[in-house]
This record gives C-alpha cells, sequence and structure tokens, in this order.
C-alpha cells in the first residue's frame, strides 16, 4: 500500500511541474506577443521595430500570416 501512496504522490508532482512549466510559457509567450504589437510601426506594420533584428521580425510575421501577409510578399 505505501509503494502504491509513492506512486501516486510521484504521479502528482510531475503534473504540477508540467503545469508550472505550461503557465510560465504561455505567459513568455503572450509577452513577446504583446511587445512584438506595441513595438509595430502604426503607418507601416512591415517595417522592423527597434528592439529587433530584421530577421526577428521577419519570423514573428511568419508566425502571424493572416495579419502580416502583404509583408511576407516582399
Amino acid at each position: 500500500m505505501k509503494r502504491e501512496n509513492n506512486i501516486f504522490v510521484y504521479i502528482m508532482v510531475l503534473f504540477i511541474i508540467i503545469a508550472f512549466v505550461f503557465v510560465v510559457y504561455s505567459g513568455i509567450k503572450d509577452y513577446k506577443y504583446k511587445k512584438a504589437l506595441n513595438s509595430e510601426d502604426p503607418l507601416d506594420k512591415c517595417r522592423v521595430p527597434s528592439g529587433y533584428t530584421t530577421e526577428e521580425w521577419i519570423e514573428h510575421m511568419s508566425h502571424h500570416p493572416d495579419r502580416y501577409k502583404e509583408c511576407l510578399k516582399r
């Protein structure tokens, strides 16, 4: 019976760790997206904003092809 309790505890700890990693990762991803939106030039959303390299901005735009389709055609 003690061994079964240990397995249950290990499973619960693993579940908590996975949930924690998911929450942290989601928060970082959301922060980066908001940062990118706030950096976007309102007159030219294709222009590389400060704080990004051209490669980083192209990569960001490629994750949102519906929003940046005219930028990605260039």
